[in-house]
């Protein structure tokens, strides 16, 4: 059983090549070309992130920027110092329950 329509595209110059394209999908009973579809979801994806720097977090991305290389690495540093620092409290709770369990 093939798949063939008879429905064409007017409009604008990608509707009609789309409408001259020839990969079909049929989905119980419904003929729609693979490319229609496919723009279909495109375009739902655009209207949804079109407003995405005017919303409630437009002021957010308008500041963000690339850090510099001096930023990058306090940055860097600090996360460095936080991950010593729980290590060691983690290193001081396993040696105080390892070696003085009778005392809790």
């Amino acid at each position: 059983m093939g798949c063939y329509s008879s429905v064409t595209f007017s409009g604008n110059e990608r509707a009609n090549d789309l409408a001259r394209a020839r990969a079909w999908v049929c989905r119980g009973g419904i003929k729609m070309k693979l490319e229609a579809k496919a723009e279909e979801i495109q375009d739902s994806f655009e209207s949804k992130t079109r407003n995405l720097g005017r919303g409630k977090y437009g002021r957010i991305l308008k500041m963000a920027h690339t850090p510099t290389k001096d930023e990058y690495k306090k940055t860097c540093y600090i996360a460095a110092l936080g991950m010593v620092i729980l290590g060691a409290v983690g290193f001081v709770i396993m040696w105080v329950m390892t070696y003085l369990p009778g005392h809790f």
